[in-house]
Order: structure tokens, then sequence, then C-alpha cells
């Protein structure tokens, strides 16, 4: 799980550090193009046979919100710090246990509800700094306006609600598809979705905040790719090749209720690796509200894995 962390902490910050020079659409495909691009060998290694699926529109479907979700999240690192954006991308879990209350009937609790509750006042404290300010032994909670909202980490929120689908599409293909087939169609459709996105002339317009607007087809030619940026991507597709394989052998080998904490390292890695590249320091009054995302996300996780125990018994 460490190592799980670390592979997409630096993810994230090749990927920030990329967008100064792409756009943050372009960073986006050519990130998903390359991951799609190295799967190929294991994905075919068991014959074609393994595309058949009877859930292609819902394969599709997973791939527009795997691309949404980066795409969201990519612009919004452009105005946001990468650390805050870290951790708001962990109100993921967080909505899956509301999710599954609403749609997928499981039983509500005053203690879910809780964690819910105290994860998004974790998300406003990070959204707006200075939100909670923690005196001992009292926690002080400050009046804020409008004015104090970045409009920025609205994409970021955007970007949690696009992989919270993608994460519900997940759990209904997860029933019945295989996993090379699920990871070859999702890589496959959100490379597909983002291509497009990705070779569009964006001009800024100011509304609230900068809106990019299509104002044109910008020319494979056109683009200024320089030759480190290869070294950029085969950086990040080794990395999401390792958190891959990484994640999937801690979840064989061990519960979900023991690793959970190893999962919130990544802000760990993420708060570290911003601070060395690109000097961004977190806020000191937006620690409380990393503490209530991460806690409330552990408790969950805890939560979940107990229930599930007892229903072994």
């Amino acid at each position: 799980m460490i190592l799980n962390s670390v592979s997409l902490a630096i993810v994230y910050i090749l990927m920030k550090k990329l967008g100064v020079g792409l756009n943050s659409s372009q960073v986006v495909f050519f990130y998903k193009i390359c991951c799609f691009l190295i799967i190929l060998p294991w994905v075919f290694s068991d014959g074609l046979s393994i595309l058949k699926t009877p859930q292609l529109k819902l394969h599709i479907l997973r791939g527009f919100f795997s691309a949404a979700g980066s795409l969201f999240f990519m612009y919004s690192l452009q105005h946001v710090k990468l650390a805050n954006a870290t951790a708001l991308s962990y109100l993921e879990q967080v909505l899956w246990a509301v999710i599954a209350m609403i749609f997928f009937k499981e039983k509500f609790s005053i203690l879910k509800i809780t964690a819910v509750v105290v994860s998004f006042l974790g998300a406003a404290a990070v959204i707006y700094p200075g939100l909670i300010q923690f005196i001992p032994p009292f926690v002080n909670i400050q009046v804020i306006t409008t004015s104090d909202y970045n409009p920025y980490y609205t994409f970021t929120m955007l970007a949690v609600l696009s992989w919270t689908a993608n994460s519900v599409s997940v759990k209904v293909l997860g029933r019945t598809a295989k996993n090379k087939t699920q990871a070859f169609y999702a890589l496959l459709f959100s490379s597909i979705f983002a291509f497009p996105v990705a070779f569009v002339d964006w001009q800024y317009v100011d509304f609230v905040f900068s809106v990019p607007m299509p104002q044109g087809v910008v020319p494979f030619y056109n683009i200024e790719f320089k030759p480190i940026y290869a070294a950029y991507f085969a950086v990040i597709t080794l990395c999401y090749v390792i958190h891959s394989v990484a994640f999937f052998k801690a979840m064989q080998k061990a519960n979900m209720s023991a690793l959970a904490p190893y999962h919130y390292m990544k802000i760990v890695f993420v708060g570290i690796l911003g601070y060395l590249l690109f000097n961004e320091a977190p806020d000191s009054t937006v620690y409380m509200g990393y503490a209530l995302i991460i806690l409330a996300g552990i408790f969950l996780m805890k939560y979940e894995h107990a229930i599930q125990k007892d229903k072994q018994k």
C-alpha cells in the first residue's frame, strides 16, 4: 500500500508538471493512451475472446466518467494546491457510503451519517482555509463568505463526482466482467473521450472564474511536445502499472480494514513532492480538514469491514 501511494503521488506530481507545457486535456489524453498501449500485451495474452462483452454500453459509460474525472481534476490542479485537491479526492469513499445507503439499500446508521457529515465538514475546511481553528481545548468554527471560495475547487468536486460514478459502474461490471475486459475498455473509451478535448483550441472566458470555451481545432503538429515529456509519460505509465499491481497484491493479502490507514498515505507523499517541486506548502489552517476527511474515511472502511465480517459468521 505504501508503494501504491508513492506511485500515485508521482503520477499526480508529474501530470501537474506536464500541465505547465501542455494543456491539461492533452496531458490526460497522452496519459490514457500510454496506459492503454502498455496493457495490451497483458490483455491479449488470453486471446481476443477477452473482448467479448454483453455490457458494452456500461463500459462506454465507465470510460466517459473516467475521462471526465481526470479532465476535471487536471484542470483544477492548474489553480489549486495539489495536496488540497488530493485530500478532496478522498471524498469518493464517503460518497460511496451515501450511494450504498440510497441506491444499494444498505442499512442507514447514525455512525455512517456522522462519518459522512464529518468528512464534508473536513472538505469545507480545505476549501475555506481558516474555517476550523483548533485552539486547545476548543475547536472554533469561523464565519465564511462566498468571497473566500476558490471557484476552481468546483472542478475538483466535479472530478470526485465523476470518479464516484465510475466506481459505481465498476461495481456493476464487476459482477460479470473480467478484470482484463474492464481494463481494456475503460482505457480505450477514456482515451477516445479525451481525444477530441485534447485537440480543441480552448480559450478561457471569465465568468465567475475562467471557463475554457472551444474556439477551434489544434493540429497535432502545433503541439509543443518536448522530448522530456516522453520521459515523464514513460514514468507515469510505469507508476500506473506499479500502482495497479501493488494495490491488487495488497488487497489480495490483507483486508481493507487493515489497509485503510495506508490508503491515505498518498496525501503525505503528494505534500512532500508538491513542496519540493512546486514549493506548494499546505496552509496550516487546512490540516484540520485533512484530519477530518481521513479519519472519517478510515472509520467507514473499518465499519464496513466489521459488517461484512459479521455477515460471514
